[in-house]
């Protein structure tokens, strides 16, 4: 079985991210990635041994102008499954091509603005087989407008974890206290984000709480000032953008993901989960379904005095913040790790494409 996953990313996100996790728990499955030869992701594909196929296209964008292009990919690989995320030009060069099977994913929480439109959802139903959601709520929305859809939560490989001497001789070289209470917020530095929450709730805590920030975006700049007027800036690491996260995941301890946006089952509290790192979480409907399993707690979104008031609580109460990592570690075995997700695709794959077999009754590219 050959698999081909399409994305036009131009960054390091979350859904090449988890192409990168994904693609070596396939095996021995034929797997590869076509995205555009400037994309920042491939280094980071390579370095996992992921075969990429680097397309003559600019990084995010999805146009008919590239059908051509697009289309050639696919033919020379040939495969018996495109998986798209996003990317509808490449579902339509693969549906025109006859592609024997096309899913596409959904990396995120919210309706997009054709699936209201009953002619736009016919185009969709007739270019996609299946639509993979990467989260519970993700999956019903798409259910209610008659979308076929599953639901494959994102998972993660076990992070290299950094426990005793080790773990203090590391935070003292990045300036870290022995005592110190250290938070980790990793996320594009992006208003849906909210980082800004993150740093007013470190402006109302003490000064042994510390704020190692991951990421890198248009807001860089805005949040650097944010942090000096409130007089927190020697407490804040500007870390930019991190390519393996854990050994940075390792000195902290609490994840802090204060998004206003669509996330759906986010990797970073996965890998912070293998770590028995809990997690803080703005109250949107994707955490939700994350905290209801354990090794997280819920603030108002927006609501730094809240997340503030969080922090204090675990602060205070040793074994309460113990027993939360020890409930992350244990959602991680049960949910979140790249085997069982890679264990979930293998077993769509093969379904889908045995269906598609009988229907069509020959074998693709024969």
């Amino acid at each position: 079985m050959r698999i081909l996953h399409f994305l036009t990313d131009g960054n390091v996100g979350g859904a090449g991210v988890q192409l990168s996790y994904l693609l070596p728990e396939l095996e021995p499955l034929t797997a590869a990635v076509a995205l555009p030869a400037k994309s920042a992701l491939i280094p980071r594909l390579i370095k996992k041994g992921i075969t990429t196929i680097k397309l003559d296209i600019p990084v995010d964008r999805d146009s008919p102008v590239d059908l051509f292009t697009i289309q050639k990919a696919i033919r020379a690989f040939s495969p018996d499954i495109l998986h798209t995320h996003a990317c509808p030009t490449a579902r339509l060069a693969g549906r025109l091509l006859g592609v024997p099977v096309i899913l596409a994913s959904r990396h995120c929480d919210t309706s997009p603005a054709w699936q209201k439109d009953p002619v736009r959802r016919a185009i969709y139903r007739a270019l996609t087989d299946m639509t993979v959601a990467t989260s519970r709520n993700s999956l019903r929305d798409l259910l209610r407008h008659r979308i076929p859809a599953v639901c494959i939560e994102n998972g993660v490989p076990p992070q290299p974890k950094f426990q005793g001497e080790e773990r203090l001789r590391r935070r003292r070289a990045a300036g870290l206290g022995d005592r110190d209470l250290v938070l980790a917020v990793c996320a594009r530095l992006a208003d849906v984000k909210a980082i800004d929450t993150a740093l007013r709730a470190l402006a109302l805590l003490p000064g042994t709480v510390r704020l190692l920030l991951i990421g890198d975006g248009p807001l860089r700049r805005e949040l650097h000032a944010l942090a000096a007027r409130l007089g927190i800036l020697p407490r804040v690491s500007f870390l930019g953008q991190v390519n393996e996260v854990a050994g940075i995941l390792s000195l902290a301890d609490l994840l802090v993901c204060p998004s206003v946006g669509s996330e759906t089952s986010p990797l970073v509290i996965s890998e912070a989960a293998s770590l028995g790192i809990p997690a803080l979480l703005s109250d949107i409907p994707g955490h939700r379904e994350v905290a209801a399993e354990g090794g997280a707690l819920l603030f108002p979104a927006r609501n730094a005095a809240a997340l503030a008031g969080c922090v204090r609580r675990l602060s205070a109460a040793p074994s309460l913040l113990a027993g939360l990592g020890a409930a992350a570690g244990a959602r991680y075995r049960r949910f979140g790790t790249a085997r069982q997700m890679g264990e979930r695709y293998r077993a769509l794959y093969a379904s889908l494409l045995e269906k598609a077999l009988e229907r069509s009754g020959r074998a693709w590219y024969n």
